[in-house]
């Protein structure tokens, strides 16, 4: 390499990072809030700006450094290193699923808390709750397009039943397990502690929302896995290291956690791997498989149909620019058969067993999606926002890399390459989706039926044009940038649903009377102090002490019983005025819990006794204390 090679190479490597460093600086410093979308408050799309508190930077820095370490030590491996390779990318599905988790952190230090609350919600998702309302899953399929509108959830109202049916054989495929239904389901009760719908189901649904609450996560980390095969068949081994780490760590794949859009990315990379190689070695068998991928990807979600238009236009231009030679007649028509076969699969399968033809679910689908969506979106400002976004949530660099790489193939004949030719079809597939404005507002997350092959193309040109290990880690550390950047100073993500926060507890009251009754494992009422009568009411206070989270949400009840044993007043909630159930209470936690026993007008003067427990409100079923006794006797009360 020259030195007039190299100041160039220098030139361009600098004016990449400048404007990456220059995106960043506007993603911190929030100077132009209208990067994070065009009208808050309206039903247009908006990423609120949030610093997340720098206490919590340390596991996402250190993820990322993580990330950098392993891609510096792969970097240097010769070409041919396969071991290497699969070592690096072990490592790699390890650092992904760790930046994941270190994001959400950031968010909200309880993480396991945060993914089943994001799982959880109609708004964020919406299929595991729809599922979960779902008896009988034969019956909603063979009537699912009816069905679709009464859908609470705006995303299973707009989509195919696949996400619904997996989330619905998740919960009954547990039921069948309960051995390892219950320990997962106790991982979850906890969590939503306040939560009556959750508490009162049986083990299964609780665990399933423990394992779609990870699933997803799991899954976007192999994302460089396909991603590093896909690169072998399109970039020589250097490049195609760089192109599978950024792939693995596209801002839209890592920030929306946990979200089944996720699953679209490997699934994506795959399909077209397959297709790849099925024109390479010209193999129906492969075809088909990929087909069948995309049958699969579509069954899911309507909108991943139109990578057809990324798989169609690659294998006609694969031909066009004499990659491999025309198929025979007969040859092409198999490979047509196989491939059309493929992708019909699941919705043939779903028409023959449940009756119910893919338009029917096709058109009540888009007409949903057109009211809730489109219809409510301005498509001035998708045209540009839509692509704002690819540069924040796909990363600059690799976009411009994308874009530079088919305009140097378009003037060059000789750089039409495989990966070339790609590139072209899914322009033409992002140029479709933008100017026909039919999906406007579906950005960010929503883009990962194809955005993982941007992001692919455009590191692995990077990658080809500017040689050298510095470079390739250039090329990493600047999309790093930009997933931490958004990652610690945006809220892409955020769970609407009522999550337990700790009320403020009062101080214990001067005087508390021990008593150390115990109910049931975890509960200890270690003493009350009581007041009154005074203004028509007692006022009792509780001093509970707790060995861990209860799995049923005990209400506590106060009964003030005469003479012949008849309740006369009482007052019963949950501890802490109805805000704090024994699920949320923690080891050691000492829970001052007061009430105001109102007492009835006319009440006979005379002796009365005062009892307090615990019980089920589901079962009326009341917790006992060792001795056997469902209630405990605090003492009498002279009313005059």
């Amino acid at each position: 390499m020259n030195q007039a090679q190299i100041r160039n190479y220098c030139f361009w490597l600098v004016l990449l990072a400048a404007m990456t460093l220059l995106l960043v600086g506007l993603i911190i410093t929030d100077v132009w809030p209208g990067l994070r979308g065009p009208a808050p408050g309206t039903s247009e799309w908006y990423w609120p700006y949030w610093r997340h508190p720098a206490g919590r930077w340390w596991p996402v820095l250190l993820a990322a450094a993580a990330v950098l370490g392993l891609a510096a030590w792969w970097f240097r491996a010769a070409p041919d290193d396969r071991r290497r390779d699969r070592w690096a990318l072990a490592g790699l599905v390890v650092a992904a699923l760790g930046l994941q988790v270190a994001l959400v952190y950031a968010a909200r230090p309880g993480v396991q808390a945060e993914l089943v609350d994001r799982a959880l919600s109609v708004r964020a998702s919406g299929y595991f709750w729809t599922a979960a309302n779902i008896e009988e899953l034969g019956g909603t399929l063979r009537n699912y397009p009816a069905a679709m509108p009464q859908f609470e959830s705006e995303h299973a109202q707009t989509h195919p039943p696949g996400l619904v049916a997996a989330n619905w054989l998740t919960i009954a495929g547990l039921a069948r397990l309960p051995g390892l239904a219950e320990p997962l389901a106790a991982l979850v009760w906890p969590l939503r502690c306040i939560d009556l719908w959750l508490l009162n189901q049986p083990a299964a649904v609780p665990a399933a929302l423990w394992v779609w609450a990870w699933l997803p996560l799991v899954v976007g980390a192999l994302a460089g896995l396909p991603g590093y095969a896909l690169a072998r068949q399109l970039f020589p081994p250097p490049a195609a290291r760089v192109a599978a780490v950024v792939v693995a760590t596209l801002p839209g794949l890592l920030l929306f956690a946990p979200q089944s859009d996720q699953f679209f990315v490997p699934l994506t990379l795959t399909t077209v791997w397959a297709l790849h190689v099925g024109l390479a070695r010209r193999s129906a068998g492969w075809l088909g498989a990929a087909g069948l991928l995309l049958s699969l990807s579509s069954f899911l979600t309507l909108g991943n149909a139109a990578l057809l238009v990324v798989l169609l236009a690659y294998g006609l231009g694969y031909w066009a620019v004499g990659l491999g030679g025309w198929p025979r007649p007969g040859e092409g028509l198999r490979w047509l058969l196989a491939f059309g076969l493929g992708a019909a699969a699941f919705w043939l399968g779903y028409w023959l067993g449940w009756g119910v033809p893919p338009w029917a679910v096709a058109q009540a689908g888009l007409a949903a999606h057109y009211t809730l969506v489109t219809s409510q979106r301005n498509y001035g400002w998708w045209l540009a926002y839509n692509l704002v976004d690819l540069l924040t949530f796909v990363g600059l660099p690799v976009v411009a890399g994308f874009l530079v790489a088919i305009v140097g193939g378009a003037r060059r004949p000789g750089r039409r390459t495989a990966a070339w030719v790609l590139a072209v079809a899914v322009l033409l597939l992002l140029l479709l989706l933008d100017l026909s404005g039919s999906t406007r507002g579906e950005v960010g997350r929503l883009w990962l039926f194809f955005t993982p092959l941007i992001g692919l193309l455009g590191a692995g040109y990077l990658a080809g044009w500017f040689p050298g290990r510095g470079a390739h880690l250039l090329i990493v550390g600047l999309q790093l940038l930009i997933l931490l950047s958004v990652g610690l100073f945006w809220r892409p993500f955020q769970a609407v649903i009522v999550v337990a926060q700790p009320p403020v507890m009062a101080a214990p009251p001067a005087g508390v009377i021990p008593v150390g009754a115990q109910f049931g494992e975890q509960i200890t009422l270690q003493g009350y102090h009581l007041a009154g009568p005074e203004d028509g009411a007692l006022y009792l206070t509780l001093q509970w002490r707790a060995a861990g989270p209860t799995l049923r949400p005990y209400t506590v009840f106060n009964h003030l019983v005469d003479g012949a044993g008849q309740v006369v007043a009482q007052k019963d909630d949950w501890p802490v005025n109805g805000q704090w159930p024994p699920t949320c209470w923690r080891a050691g936690d000492v829970i001052i819990d007061s009430y105001r026993i109102e007492l009835p007008p006319g009440l006979p003067a005379g002796r009365y006794q005062l009892y307090t427990g615990l019980y089920d409100a589901a079962s009326l079923t009341r917790l006992t204390t060792p001795a056997g006794e469902d209630a405990v006797w605090l003492q009498a009360i002279e009313l005059p």
